[in-house]
């Protein structure tokens, strides 16, 4: 996996919780809206024992799933986070607040290189050419973390 590869799922990670929140509230509705089972008589069939507990289980572990994954997510947010940040902290590297601003501004907010270099108040040209040095710096500190992935 790029450097580039590797920020753009930032995003996507930001995606996946918004995604398991949701699956997560369904499950919770579900469990609230359970009704009570049918328990005629039918021929050629055994009745279940306890049909609400068997689902309220299965919803919760599903519920459980869905926090495993969010946790998940998070935790690799939050990894970029911190060494996109550690970028502004490291004196070796002359223009880290330029490189740190273009890879906050691209991946982490996914704006476009326009949008980018409006709000550095720099040329698209310059931006575009400063991005390709900032992922190599990225790389050279981070990439045995993510190559393997």
């Amino acid at each position: 996996m790029t450097a580039k590869e590797y920020l753009s799922k930032y995003r996507s990670h930001m995606s996946n919780i918004v995604f398991y929140e949701a699956m997560k509230e369904e499950a919770i509705t579900n469990i609230a809206s359970l009704r009570s089972p049918n328990f005629d008589e039918r021929v050629k069939t055994s009745p279940q024992k306890d049909p609400i507990g068997n689902l309220v289980v299965q919803l919760e572990r599903d519920i459980t799933k869905y926090n495993l994954e969010i946790l998940s997510c998070k935790a690799k947010i939050i990894l970029i986070d911190n060494q996109l940040c550690s970028l502004l902290e490291r004196n070796d590297i002359k223009k880290r607040e330029i490189y740190y601003k273009i890879l906050s501004y691209k991946y982490k907010l996914g704006m476009n290189w326009d949008e980018i270099a409006e709000k550095m108040m720099t040329s698209r040209s310059a931006v575009t050419h400063l991005h390709s040095p900032a992922l190599q710096i990225f790389d050279d500190l981070y990439g045995d973390s993510y190559r393997g992935l």
